[in-house]
């Protein structure tokens, strides 16, 4: 397993990204024996465990004194990404499972999926992807494969944005930050590559408010405005999770790229700064597969502003 750089520090990122590291290495020090067990869970469920599932569990184990909630809710999150302040999962990224050998087979396939995202994007597909029988990952079992989607789909920053899920899987790249994961050569480095977009992202926070554009509520690198963000795309998520939360008739495996595509929209809504282009790209899929955003007149409405601009 590589060498896991315990002083996460040294990687080179300053200022507010020290103290987040800092504070997220020491919640992942301080909380370690139920970490590990959430971990376990996932392994054996491949889902993060939810918060009362997780609480069940030490009880059942004859753990006491822990306070689930507490410890789900006090991960200090991403600098320049918003996160609700009640968590109802217990989520481990890249920079945790470093320290745990048991999650070295399911980091090398990371690499080794995002190293194959690059090459995607460098061929000649409209839509490059990664798909779940490459032959690169012939050398990883099925569980490690179908474990892959859930990791990658909660811990940001990251190459992909949507794809099918299940265990016959097809994860898109992510166009605006693929190169940003160029030849990455192993678990730490894919670590030290996250780090650095996430301090691009604070260097782009602005103290001063954004001044109006003239392309459609956008700069002139395609991201969004916090105007049109706030007034089209936070109803738009919030309407349609709760669809999608009541709607019997899709498919599970519909239901579940649905639901990622939601994530990764809802990932770009909270960044520093959202891309337009990703956050249409997973709103055309959702409307390609769930023929009720359509009857939504007010939701397709927004979405076709998010896509195409005002």
């Amino acid at each position: 397993m590589e060498a896991c750089p315990c002083d996460l520090i040294n990687v080179g990122i300053v200022d507010r990204i020290d103290e987040w590291v800092t504070a997220d290495a020491n919640w992942f020090k301080d909380n370690r024996t139920v970490l590990e067990i959430a971990f376990d869970i996932f392994l054996a469920e491949g889902e993060w465990p939810q918060v009362g599932t997780l609480r069940r569990l030490l009880h059942q184990r004859g753990i006491r004194g822990v306070d689930v909630q507490t410890i789900a809710n006090s991960k200090p999150p991403i600098p320049a990404y918003s996160t609700m302040a009640i968590q109802d999962r217990v989520f481990l990224g890249v920079r945790h499972l470093l320290q745990l050998p048991k999650a070295d087979p399911l980091l090398r396939l990371l690499v080794d999926a995002t190293n194959e995202g690059v090459l995607a994007y460098s061929g000649t597909d409209e839509q490059p992807a990664v798909h779940y029988d490459n032959p690169r990952f012939f050398k990883y079992d099925s569980e490690t494969l179908i474990r892959l989607v859930p990791l990658i789909s909660s811990d940001y920053p990251n190459p992909f944005g949507g794809g099918n899920y299940g265990e016959e899987w097809v994860l898109f790249v992510n166009d605006a930050l693929i190169l940003e994961f160029e030849e990455v050569t192993g678990p730490v480095d894919y670590l030290r590559r996250q780090l650095a977009i996430i301090r691009k992202w604070v260097e782009r926070l602005s103290p001063s408010p954004q001044e109006p554009s003239e392309n459609g509520g956008a700069d002139s690198a395609g991201y969004l405005t916090d105007q049109v963000i706030r007034e089209h795309l936070e109803p738009v998520l919030a309407t349609l999770r709760g669809q999608l939360e009541d709607d019997d008739t899709l498919e599970p495996e519909d239901k579940a790229n649905i639901q990622a595509d939601l994530d990764s929209a809802e990932f770009q809504l909270r960044a520093a700064a959202p891309n337009r282009a990703v956050i249409g790209a997973a709103l055309e899929r959702i409307k390609k597969t769930w023929p009720l955003v359509a009857q939504l007149t007010t939701v397709a409405a927004a979405i076709v502003v998010i896509i195409h601009g005002l």
